[in-house]
């Protein structure tokens, strides 16, 4: 039966699944069934999965599906009693989304207005604790393949808890497919070592492009470019959102500006810029952490705790926001140490706050970085609250 453009099929019975064994067993001999996991199309294991479980739930019986060369997405929900209820075709989902700036309502809604995904609901279609799960989908040229079949095996699942934030969570994965994968090969190209990072402002195609330019020899001058782009137009758009935190309103000018010299567009800009907010950078999160965890002299290590202990408040393992990765970034570059003997002195808070970074460091892109920096805490750092109690740096 197809209604609303939805191919729709009524299984009397289907064989109970409990998982898929990843390396063959012999008879008396141990071994393991993934249960519920998520694969995609570049991976071996989706088209293994995605052509067994099509089999079994769209071609078999007599009514039989269309090939899966015109489906986009499939859905199959086994129930308790072994009936199941299969979709094919564009099934209508929902997602829920962090917004990384205001969108009026009916607007479009592109990768590059999204800080997060963290879940994904049907559009009219139920899915019960006790039901297993195959979800096949489509997005861009990619699918992804979703499957819980612990339910068959007596589990009752909590759909709010667990099926709608895995969902979510893949459909995140192929939305930002390019980001993911940018991110996993950034050391290999030198990306990260300049101190690039997949910052929310740069989601949306512009971690990627600037990904390829740095996987291409000679690509590096083309960074200027790129630069270019945070006009001061676009840089006070992004700290507009800054100011609905308290606490960032209340550094309202200083961090203006920082901006501002990096507006000006030259070496010295750039040098005001950082002078400015490296130090903001640190007291803004001495500040909040302070106040939160009611220390009145926080070391450089609780400082960078807090920023951890925020970014997995705030943002699941694997969101958009990177919290392992941006946890290590800040210890690596904002705060990353120096050593005068050996003459190793890369440019972060403390070689610039105790002057002896070479002024050949204070780059334009150093001084970019430290304001998406800024922006990236203001995600994290969004329930955080101005106070008192703070002690002088140690």
């Amino acid at each position: 039966m197809i209604q609303n453009g939805i191919l729709q099929r009524h299984l009397n019975k289907v064989d109970a699944i409990g998982g898929y064994t990843p390396t063959a067993i012999g008879p008396n001999e141990y071994g393991y069934a993934v249960q519920a996991g998520f694969c995609h199309s570049g991976e071996e294991l989706f088209h293994r999965l995605a052509e067994q479980y099509w089999g079994i739930y769209c071609a078999s019986g007599t009514d039989k599906s269309p090939p899966p060369e015109v489906i986009g997405d499939f859905l199959a929900i086994t129930h308790s009693d072994l009936t199941a209820d299969v979709y094919a075709g564009c099934i209508p989902k929902r997602l829920k989304f962090r917004a990384k700036q205001f969108i009026p309502a009916g607007a479009p809604i592109s990768n590059s207005h999204l800080a997060d995904v963290t879940e994904m609901r049907f559009v009219d279609i139920d899915v019960e604790s006790t039901d297993s799960i195959v979800y096949c989908f489509r997005i861009g040229w990619r699918f992804g393949l979703y499957f819980d079949f612990r339910p068959t095996t007596g589990y009752v699942r909590d759909c709010d808890e667990e099926l709608w934030p895995a969902l979510g969570s893949g459909h995140r994965f192929l939305m930002f497919f390019d980001e993911y994968t940018a991110q996993s090969r950034a050391s290999a190209t030198g990306l990260s070592d300049d101190g690039w990072f997949p910052f929310l402002e740069l989601l949306g195609g512009e971690y990627r492009g600037l990904a390829d330019l740095y996987a291409s020899p000679n690509a590096r001058r083309f960074v200027d470019e790129f630069i270019g782009r945070f006009n001061a137009e676009r840089l006070q758009a992004v700290a507009q959102r800054w100011w609905r935190n308290p606490l960032f309103q209340a550094k309202e000018e200083i961090f203006l500006a920082g901006i501002d010299s990096f507006g000006l567009g030259t070496h010295r800009g750039a040098i005001a810029c950082l002078k400015v907010l490296y130090s903001e950078i640190e007291g803004l999160i001495r500040i909040a952490c302070s106040t939160d965890k009611n220390i009145a002299k926080p070391t450089f290590k609780d400082l960078e705790r807090y920023v951890d202990e925020k970014g997995r408040q705030n943002f699941d393992t694997d969101s958009l926001a990177f919290p392992d990765a941006f946890y290590r970034y800040v210890k690596d570059h904002v705060f990353a140490s120096f050593d005068l003997a050996t003459g190793d002195i890369p440019l972060s808070r403390h070689s610039s706050s105790h002057g002896v970074a070479d002024a050949a460091t204070y780059t334009r892109a150093k001084a970019l970085q430290a304001i998406l920096t800024l922006d990236q805490l203001s995600f994290y750092l969004r329930d955080a609250k101005p106070g008192g109690g703070v002690g002088p740096s140690p």
